[in-house]
């Protein structure tokens, strides 16, 4: 049976459907109150998760060791500890090495895929056919995303939640760093990169997940913690404690619900990089994939 997805369309109770209804979530967009209100991120990022949470099917988190994925991890290990983490990686990857390392710290069970040249090669080529395109770097996200999809796949997961969405609302992409002195460039900067979050990442991990029949779960693509995220000024991830590592109110937020500081310290890491796949690709001489 095709996988339909639960982005099918908007159902008030699971918030935005960030497939085909990102043109609500432009509505959303106010900046205008200067304070962080955590209490309230708290509660909807926490009531995003409950609300996605399948009741009979198995499920997992793509899980990377970073801050995005490693906050859902560590909300979702309390209603399930035996869920999976299910990473891909290249020998030696980070992402393969963090989520090791937190794994055990959790005593949470991991799922681990080691990538070969050969195997993701032909997910690169896959992922240009499913996507219709050429771009490098979608071809290669394309291809970490159908990895981790067959392996999950493989392992009877049928539901993965990701961390989509958070780069975009707490202003974790390198581009950011030239608007820490440029409030308003800042929120420009934010309001554009939420708005082109469907066609930038969310239409390819859904695409690849259908593929091998797996279902996606969002929850900081949320409407209600949308809603929440973008009331927060966006230059105030660029400042303070966590400033220097972006995204400092997500990690602020990730502290406050007691996540590990593995995760809240860790730096972004593209997950092209993370996952090694661009060294695997410099070597077989696809090399024109930029880190966006």
């Amino acid at each position: 049976m095709v996988w339909i997805p639960n982005h099918a369309k908007d159902d008030p109770k699971r918030g935005l459907d960030p497939v085909l209804s990102m043109e609500k979530g432009k509505k959303i967009l106010n900046k205008e109150n200067e304070t962080v209100d955590y209490a309230s991120l708290q509660e909807k990022l926490e009531q995003a998760i409950a609300q996605r949470i399948p009741n009979r099917a198995s499920y997992g988190v793509a899980f990377s060791g970073g801050l995005d994925s490693g906050l859902l991890a560590h909300l979702l290990l309390k209603h399930n500890p035996a869920m999976p983490l299910v990473v891909v990686g290249f020998p030696e990857s980070k992402d393969v090495e963090r989520a090791t390392l937190l794994s055990e710290k959790w005593g949470a069970q991991l799922v681990t895929r080691t990538l070969n040249e050969k195997e993701f090669e032909k997910h690169h080529r896959l992922a240009g056919k499913l996507l219709q395109t050429e771009d490098p770097l979608q071809r290669t996200l394309g291809a970490v995303n159908l990895s981790i999809a067959q392996w999950a796949s493989e392992n009877r997961i049928n539901t993965l939640f990701l961390g989509s969405g958070a780069d975009e609302l707490f202003c974790g992409y390198g581009a950011f760093d030239a608007m820490r002195e440029d409030p308003k460039g800042c929120e420009k900067l934010r309001k554009e990169k939420v708005e082109n979050v469907n066609t930038h990442d969310v239409q390819r991990e859904v695409l690849c997940a259908r593929h091998y029949g797996i279902r996606l779960e969002s929850p900081y693509l949320d409407e209600a913690f949308m809603k929440e995220a973008m009331k927060t000024p966006a230059i105030q991830n660029l400042q303070g404690k966590y400033g220097k590592l972006r995204k400092g109110i997500l990690r602020t937020l990730a502290e406050k619900m007691g996540a590990p500081k593995e995760i809240i310290e860790e730096p972004k890491k593209a997950m092209q990089y993370g996952s090694g796949a661009i060294k695997a690709l410099k070597s077989s001489h696809i090399e024109d994939v930029l880190d966006l």
